[in-house]
């Protein structure tokens, strides 16, 4: 067996090199071997580093392993910062897919990289080209894009996420990235998160709904997360709250119910006056440690415009001091600057005459949504889309990690963990009570 790292170095640059599959065999036999990890940080006899004698697109991955074993080192092993970017930028991904454990872990480490040299941003740049050129196309989902995600909210840079966003996920291979549930969970949790404190809300509620709506065996931490901006979300795009699919698991929906502070708000909203102020006035250090204040502040912000739009349900005219009045205005010129803004913005059909009386015009609809090809086409990406996420789905809980959690869950107990119960500290901390929004509640600030 091999058991120094000039002696690996030869066989697996040698005449095989381009045999991806024996070369990465060879390197996981060569880990068996006691002290592997060591030797993989060592030198050459030369004395030289080899990474600069290695390339990353020529020796994929004989680079991929000893620049992951050296990162995993006390003090990282003194690698520098160009050996991570060179790598990232140039690997070749045929030959990367051979060891996909190894890339998980590289990931990781990147992230641990950026944090032990106080520099979270740094991580962004070589997690986008991971992300981006190890999957055969974006469509892939793979372990290494919650990882990415995750980077760019710590280190404050959301719009960085867009480009790998903005392509649906629609393919999984178990085979291409070591993948668990939670991974499908995390992409579209986080991903929520990003578009949200962009204040790209449609998409928002789009991604933390497919992780609300997720099958899993009983719903997880992350899934309750999810659940709770997606209510505040929907608050902001549509003034109410919609039901989530029929088939989101139903102990879920009860226990987000069963949440009384975020009921009380659903129940109240958009009337800032009596009730919900006294919420809100009663539970703001429960929103602020839930890590959601951020976003319930949002919230509150469009309540009036709500108000306001929803007073033409029930009158077809209002001065102004009845609109103040009703939406809780002190005065009439802040109601008739919400009106002005409204009216020029397009979100509500309504006039002010110089006497001070709003009159609500009748809505009228794009008669060109409704045209039978745009209904048609609608409907049929609706179909295709249903059908790519439950295929998404199953794909991943056929996962021997998940399979093997559902079991022993079963044997555990039949019921649902609650939050702050044992079951949630399977789930990492991110996700786990308050811990989780003091790391991404101020993306949410207005």
């Amino acid at each position: 067996m091999t058991d120094t790292l000039d002696a690996l170095i030869t066989k697996i640059t040698g005449a095989d090199a381009n045999n991806f599959r024996l070369v990465s065999a060879t390197l996981s036999a060569f880990l068996k071997q006691d002290d592997a990890e060591n030797i993989l940080r060592g030198t050459i006899q030369t004395g030289q580093d080899p990474l600069r004698v290695l390339s990353p697109s020529t020796t994929t991955l004989a680079y991929l392993y000893i620049l992951s074993s050296r990162l995993s080192a006390s003090g990282n092993g003194g690698v520098h910062p160009s050996y991570i970017a060179e790598f990232c930028q140039s690997f070749d991904p045929t030959a990367a897919r051979f060891a996909p454990e190894r890339i998980t872990k590289l990931a990781r480490l990147i992230v641990k990289y950026s944090e032990s040299i106080r520099n979270p941003p740094f991580a962004i740049l070589p997690l986008y080209h991971l992300v981006s050129r190890y999957p055969p196309s974006p469509a892939y989902l793979t372990t290494i894009h919650p990882i990415f995600l995750l980077s760019c909210i710590t280190g404050t840079h959301l719009s960085a996420a867009l480009p790998i966003l903005s392509t649906p996920i629609s393919q999984i291979d178990l085979l291409l990235s070591d993948l668990d549930y939670n991974d499908n969970l995390q992409y579209h949790y986080l991903g929520g998160v990003i578009f949200g404190a962009l204040k790209r809300y449609e998409e928002a509620e789009d991604f933390l709904e497919t992780a609300v709506s997720s099958p899993a065996h009983s719903p997880s931490a992350i899934q309750l997360e999810a659940y709770k901006k997606l209510i505040l979300i929907q608050l902001i795009r549509h003034g109410k709250t919609i039901p989530p699919p029929k088939y989101t698991n139903t102990a879920l929906t009860k226990q987000m119910k069963a949440i009384p502070q975020y009921a009380a708000i659903v129940r109240h909203y958009p009337t800032l006056k009596g009730p919900l102020q006294e919420v809100l006035a009663k539970e703001i250090n429960f929103f602020r440690e839930e890590g959601n204040f951020g976003l319930l502040t949002v919230a509150i912000n469009h309540a009036r415009r709500w108000a306001l739009k929803n007073l033409n349900k029930t009158y077809l005219s209002l001065s102004l001091h009845q609109v103040a009045s009703y939406i809780g205005f002190s005065n009439e010129d802040e109601a008739r600057e919400l009106v002005l803004s409204m009216v020029e913005d397009g979100t509500l059909s309504a006039t002010l005459s110089p006497d001070g009386t709003l009159t609500f015009l009748e809505e009228t609809l794009d008669s060109s949504a409704f045209a039978p090809e745009a209904v048609e086409s609608m409907l049929r990406q609706a179909q295709d889309s249903g059908e790519l996420l439950t295929e998404l789905n199953m794909s991943i809980m056929k996962s021997r990690e998940l399979l093997t959690k559902a079991l022993k869950e079963k044997e555990a107990s039949s019921g649902y963990a609650a939050a702050g119960s044992p079951g949630y500290d399977e789930e990492p901390d991110i996700w786990t009570g308050g811990r989780s929004g003091r790391r991404v509640d101020g993306l949410f600030d207005d």
